[in-house]
């Protein structure tokens, strides 16, 4: 084990040693989680031309054809990579597949990210997309809270996962058509905003964006209630 654990991180590390999710190697450092140090430095991030908007990977820097045509609620969104390779399969292990633990690799690309979009300085609180009833249970987590809080804590903002809650239970969004992502998510959440609140900066956290409808009715329900603005910071941006 290295020199530079801490005492307690030495501790986990002889009784509960991992293995790198992308690799297999052995992860000595158990505060690091199932993803090795250099796994996660060669993880790609997004970078190129993007849409201001939505963070849509472009040929030119300008505002995509979707965004353009019908602007959404939210002011901007930052994406920590694009979702395809290593992300992919790192996103489906942490939602699907039961490896909570990711959620500290993920949460730390998440802050790059959105340091690098200088929101620490424009958000006020952190607010995460709420999960439905029947996947938490299933799950017995929340992925995107799971990620609020980690961001939150990163970025030294405070995490208000009550804000937000879901009028109805959806289908999940990457088995419909992207006709039926769009239309799917208009009335199913609603925002309360304690006065402290109103008028708010909040910055919006969830694992992916695809067609922006989730983000932008969550936005939508926010900005109803009284926030000032809303910004959206997700791990990977769906092409």
């Amino acid at each position: 084990m290295g020199q530079g654990l801490s005492a307690w991180g030495r501790l986990l590390s002889a009784l509960f040693h991992s293995r790198c999710q992308l690799c297999r190697a052995r992860v000595d450092d158990a505060l690091q989680g199932p993803l090795c140090a250099a796994c996660e430095a060669e993880l790609p991030a997004l970078a190129g031309a993007l849409c201001p908007r939505c963070s849509l990977p472009l040929k030119l820097g300008q505002a995509c054809r979707d965004c353009r045509r019908l602007a959404p609620s939210f002011g901007a969104a930052v994406a920590g990579a694009a979702y395809g390779g290593a992300w992919r399969s790192l996103i489906k292990a942490y939602k699907f597949q039961g490896h909570r633990s990711l959620r500290r690799a993920l949460g730390r690309r998440l802050a790059v990210a959105s340091r690098a979009a200088g929101w620490p300085l424009q958000a006020q609180a952190v607010v995460p997309v709420p999960c439905g009833r029947a996947r938490l249970a299933l799950r017995g987590y929340d992925p995107a809270l799971d990620l609020a809080r980690s961001l939150a804590q990163d970025l030294g903002l405070p995490c208000q996962p009550g804000l937000l809650a879901r009028r109805r239970a959806g289908r999940r969004q990457g088995r419909l058509s992207r006709k039926a992502r769009l239309a799917a998510p208009a009335l199913a959440f609603s925002a309360s905003l304690p006065p402290a609140l109103c008028g708010a900066r909040l910055l919006l956290v969830d694992d992916i964006l695809t067609t922006g409808a989730t983000a932008d009715a969550c936005s939508r329900a926010l900005l109803e209630a009284g926030a000032g603005s809303v910004q959206v910071a997700v791990l990977a941006r769906s092409l």
